[in-house]
């Protein structure tokens, strides 16, 4: 999407020693410039957010009343059978044996 704005001399002026017209890093800044300011907008409706309503004091951490959960509150770890590398069976003595004279 395209978006055409108009710039008074000035700005355009530093915009052109920062990022020439012909130059790729002009819509590159822009972008930056515009998510920047958005991101800081963002930031400021959230600080106001948390001014207006702070959050309570916090509760008294007694651990005495914690129970221990298995692996740490975490799932258990799967269990995936035995793997063998590519070939190796279950040998017979003899067959051990054919294979080291082979190497």
């Amino acid at each position: 999407m395209q978006v055409l704005i108009e710039l008074d001399a000035e700005t355009l002026k530093r915009l052109e020693a920062v990022a020439p017209a012909r130059s790729r890093k002009r819509s590159a800044f822009i972008r930056a410039a515009i998510q920047k300011s958005l991101w800081e907008m963002e930031e400021a409706r959230t600080r106001r957010a948390y001014l207006a309503a702070p959050d309570g004091d916090p509760t008294p951490l007694d651990a005495a009343v914690w129970e221990t959960a298995p692996f740490g509150g975490f799932d258990p770890p799967e269990l995936h059978p035995a793997k063998t590398v590519r070939g190796a069976k279950a040998k017979t003595p003899a067959a051990r044996r054919r294979s080291a004279r082979r190497r």
